[in-house]
């Protein structure tokens, strides 16, 4: 079971689309229209494991509205995407931990949710966060253990 990814989007072909991404890279996924949906999708899966990728377009309530509501709510990472990058200022001071503009990459959304999930605690990768190295490897370059020290 891969971390959960809610996509909230109220286009149902953008929101297939980043569906498939995601869940080609194994990470479990809810789909919903609205942002009301998509915090109550969260609420039930509680703050563990989990990011809420939201689109910019939350009609009638605004985006930033949507985003502060969402913090106040729950603590899952968000990541924005939109179409008018002049609001991705705005997404960020509203709470947004990363805004993404469209067009975008495949790999720039996959980079993002994986990075976000790795501050959330979840499972994205090897790469995760505080994991340990292999045993017999290197220290890291500026380590303690490099410069003599325990």
């Amino acid at each position: 079971m891969g971390d959960l990814v809610v996509i909230v989007d109220p286009e149902g072909i953008e929101r297939r689309y980043v569906a498939s991404i995601l869940a080609g890279e194994g990470h479990d996924i809810t789909q919903v229209q609205s942002p009301i949906q998509g915090i109550v999708a969260a609420m039930r899966q509680g703050d563990a494991r989990a990011v809420m990728v939201l689109a910019e377009e939350t009609d009638p309530v605004s985006i930033d509205d949507c985003i502060r509501v969402i913090r106040r709510l729950t603590g899952m990472p968000l990541l924005v995407i939109g179409r008018d990058s002049s609001l991705e200022l705005d997404s960020l001071h509203s709470g947004a931990d990363d805004y993404i503009p469209r067009p975008f990459s495949a790999s720039g959304l996959i980079a993002r949710v994986r990075m976000l999930s790795r501050r959330a605690g979840g499972l994205a990768g090897p790469e995760q966060a505080g994991s340990a190295p292999p045993p017999g490897s290197a220290p890291p370059h500026g380590s303690q253990q490099e410069r003599g020290r325990p």
